[in-house]
This record gives C-alpha cells, structure tokens and sequence, in this order.
C-alpha cells in the first residue's frame, strides 16, 4: 500500500473516528473495526505513525504506556471537509514532480554543457597550421639564446683571463725592476 492509498485510509480512519465520537481506539481495535485495510497490524500500526506525524492535530490521541488510543477532536470533520490527507499526498507527489523535472533538466544542462566545453576545447585545423610551427620556432630561438648565452660567457671568461694574465705579468716586471 503506497501513495494515494495510504492517503485515503488514512481518511477512512479519521471518518471511522467521527462515526463513532464517543469512543476511542486502540490501533488493534481500528484495524479490526476497518476490516483489516493493510496487509497485517504493522503496517497498519506505520500508517498511524505516519498520521502522527503529519496530521496530529487533527484527531485526538492518548497515549498509555500499554496502549494507545485515537479519537476525534473538534478539527477532524474540517480536515475530512478539506480534503484529508489526500491533498498533502497530492502537493507532495507534485513537488517531487517538479524535483524529478529540475534535477534531469540540470543534468541535461551539465551534458550539453560538457559537450560544448569539449567541442570548444578542440583545435581547429587553422589553428594546427598556425600552432605548431609557432611552437617549433619558440624551441629553436630559446635553444639558440641559451647557446648564445653560455658561448658569451665562455668568451667573457676568456677575456677576464687574458687580463688577470696581462696584471700578473706587470706585476712581475715591476719586481724585477
């Protein structure tokens, strides 16, 4: 039992309760009173819980340690007026309607999205002709400044040599002198 159905005997047991307003039932008696409407008591007993939950207000419920009872409260006929449990049942599959729709919606735009990113992210054949021989020429002028640079230092050293070389020399001539 799921969805609408357990929104309409959740109605049925509050109709069950405002048949009968001098009485309160334990959820035992409810399920035999109804002719036992879910598969077996537990369920029966969840479908309560689940009315607790969402509509407490709406009928009256005393709890006793051993047992628990239902009845009915002023505002149980003007819930059962409005509809019940039925209209929530309805606005939260609508909802969930609206959710389902966004979420494939955005991961349909996060698809389309990811294809143009690769798509753009792809070279065109222009830009191959135009990309590597760029590229090529950008090695080629980095290896020959750094063949450059390396041969103008051995050259400055050669030079810085050649004076030290020249400073001793007349050094040593302005000793003998």
């Amino acid at each position: 039992m799921e969805g609408r159905e357990r929104a309409e005997l959740k109605n049925r047991i509050l109709e069950f309760l405002l048949a009968d307003p001098h009485h309160s039932f334990t959820v035992d008696n409810l399920w035999k009173q109804l002719d036992k409407p879910a598969k077996n008591l537990l369920n029966f007993k969840a479908i309560t819980d689940e009315m607790l939950d969402t509509g407490s207000r709406y009928f009256l419920y005393i709890k006793n340690d051993p047992f628990s009872s239902f009845g009915k409260n002023e505002l149980t006929q003007d819930f059962l007026n409005d509809g019940g449990f039925i209209p929530a049942y309805e606005k939260g599959a609508e909802l969930l309607k609206i959710n389902d729709a966004k979420r494939l919606r955005l991961e349909d735009d996060s698809h389309n999205q990811y294809t143009i990113n690769k798509w753009k992210a792809k070279m065109a054949p222009w830009q191959y002709y135009t990309f590597w021989p760029l590229f090529v020429i950008a090695i080629l002028s980095t290896a020959f400044s750094l063949y450059k640079s390396f041969n103008s230092n051995d050259q400055k050293m050669e030079s810085v040599e050649k004076d030290i070389q020249y400073l001793k020399e007349i050094i040593q001539t302005q000793r003998l002198s």
